[in-house]
């Protein structure tokens, strides 16, 4: 069976996912004041509502800290890892953390967390903080709420990475966006979609089309530099799609449509239907919470289209699922339980299959092929 590959995505996919803040991204800085004495720098910022969201939050409500970024050990993992099935991978957890050997690892792990410098942020009525004394590193801006609203749960958080240097005694940052994500669970309704075709014709997937159908979702760009997750998706829906009856609509998110259907038609990436929205500023985008791909959902065929695997639980049995395949087909014919988004298993993830992933410069673009098959 193929082993699924680490699945590269930005610094905002873990936020998307809510289980780790991961920071890859530097905040950009309006100014950097060089230091004159010995004292550690002082960190200015603003966190700013999103204006063209109908709901905001008090900027009071967020609790915020600034960390100093640490990068624990892993476990001493076995060499044959990634062989190992899901219960053998826990299993084996289990008895290192009880060992004397993973009570150390464990508590030597807790003490490197807890000693990283943190500095708790406060915010006045305008969003305005700062932060004094921090010394030289990287620091992560991490701060988080959950609201619910008309029965969906959000997450409104703020989170920036920032790079304090030996030198710099004062640091003034760019206003940061408070991003808002809705936390889709299992058995909520499924946001509709509304794309455009490969020729810029407004596309609306009308869900119920696809009447007693499972659905996999598959948000895409030809950037993301996982081939071997996309092989994976065509190869999941090849062996499962009739025999579990389920349908694949890939939503391309590049903003280069015509490059991407290349990238697309170069990889043989033409299974399924494809729908595009040329970028990331799309309403269907911001409807799921997708911050970055990839990111797979599981819909189910009922009437209602209830969502029955969310991105976040997608992405925690990525990490202990053996490939695409598995997860999908063991959901369908329920052999595992939903569970809420959650952080993913403290597990090591398999390699990536290296290929190429340039899109092809030399053959013209087969908008047919790309469109639906």
């Amino acid at each position: 069976m193929r082993t699924l590959p680490i699945l590269s995505v930005s610094s905002f996919v873990l936020a998307a996912v809510f289980a780790l803040f991961q920071f890859g991204v530097a905040c950009p800085a309006d100014a950097q004041v060089k230091k004159k004495d010995n004292r550690y720098a002082t960190v200015q910022g603003v966190i700013e509502n999103d204006s063209r969201k109908a709901f905001r939050v008090s900027y009071d409500e967020i609790k915020t800290s600034l960390r100093k970024i640490v990068i624990p050990k892993e476990p001493p993992f076995p060499s044959n890892w990634e062989k190992m099935k899901e219960e053998e991978r826990r299993e084996w957890l289990t008895q290192f953390y009880q060992s004397e050997r993973g009570k150390k690892f464990l508590k030597d792990r807790e003490k490197l967390l807890n000693d990283a410098p943190s500095f708790e942020v406060k915010y006045n009525d305008e969003g305005d903080f700062v932060v004094y004394d921090v010394p030289p590193g990287d620091y992560g801006l991490q701060g988080r709420i959950d609201k619910e609203i008309k029965g969906i749960k959000y997450g409104f958080e703020v989170f920036a990475r920032i790079k304090v240097l030996d030198d710099v005694d004062q640091i003034k940052l760019q206003p940061i966006p408070v991003t808002i994500t809705p936390l889709f669970q299992t058995g909520q309704p499924a946001p509709p979609l509304d794309l455009v075709t490969s020729k810029n014709e407004k596309l609306h997937f009308d869900l119920d089309a696809y009447k007693d159908h499972y659905i996999f979702l598959n948000f895409m760009n030809s950037t993301d530099m996982t081939p071997g997750y996309q092989q994976q998706v065509q190869d999941m829906y090849k062996a499962i799609g009739k025999s579990h009856k389920l349908k694949l609509v890939s939503v391309v998110i590049d903003e280069d449509k015509t490059k991407a259907i290349k990238w697309l038609l170069k990889k043989k990436f033409t299974e399924g239907s494809y729908g595009f929205t040329n970028g990331w500023e799309h309403d269907t985008i911001e409807a799921y919470g997708v911050r970055s791909t990839p990111s797979g959902w599981l819909i189910s065929p009922d009437a209602d289209r209830k969502i029955l695997m969310s991105q976040h639980e997608f992405f925690r049995l990525a990490r202990i699922k053996n490939s695409i395949t598995e997860i999908v087909r063991d959901r369908i014919d329920g052999k595992d339980t939903p569970t809420l988004a959650a952080p993913p298993e403290d597990g090591k993830p398999p390699e990536e299959e290296s290929a190429d992933d340039e899109p092809a410069k030399d053959k013209k673009a087969n908008d047919k092929s790309a469109e639906e098959k």
